[in-house]
């Protein structure tokens, strides 16, 4: 998939962007950035925040197709991976509201579905030990689940 994307537009949203396009790799020159080993729902969905300066309603992307906070999570990944630090402070404050019940609980979390433990493998090997989204999820399954009511037998982060 191609985007194409006014550049001052990306360079002031990403310092990765703006590195790459301003210096003397072959991005600079060619003004070309392959993003291979990125979801291209997830390259959208960035390129229609950085016009829009909303994260959701694009494309009809959250929600559909896995829970919503799947979503938001491979954003918030994607941001950090490409130093976009308000796309990633957006993608949290909707992770956190998604995962919430209306009294502010976590309430959206299956642990025991295949999805949602693919999804936490996936955090934790896409973020650093400190991330501010490891903390998240830890904290979510903590006020989910509670330490006493953890399965001996269940694989948890160590945290």
């Amino acid at each position: 998939t191609t985007f194409h994307i006014h550049q001052a537009l990306l360079c002031s949203a990403s310092p990765f962007f703006s590195r790459a396009l301003n210096g003397r790799f072959r991005e600079g020159t060619t003004k070309t950035v392959n993003l291979l080993d990125d979801d291209p729902r997830i390259v959208a969905a960035f390129v229609a925040w950085l016009y829009t300066g909303q994260v959701f309603g694009m494309f009809g992307m959250f929600g559909c197709g896995g829970p919503a906070w799947i979503d938001l999570c491979q954003l918030w990944i994607f941001g950090d991976r490409i130093a976009a630090r308000r796309l990633q402070n957006e993608a949290m404050q909707l992770f956190l509201n998604s995962i919430r019940d209306k009294n502010g609980d976590a309430a959206r979390f299956d642990f025991s579905n295949e999805r949602h433990a693919q999804a936490i493998d996936e955090i934790y090997e896409n973020t650093a030990p400190d991330s501010p989204l490891r903390e998240a999820i830890v904290d979510a399954f903590m006020r989910q689940k509670g330490s006493k009511d953890l399965p001996s037998n269940m694989w948890l982060p160590k945290e």
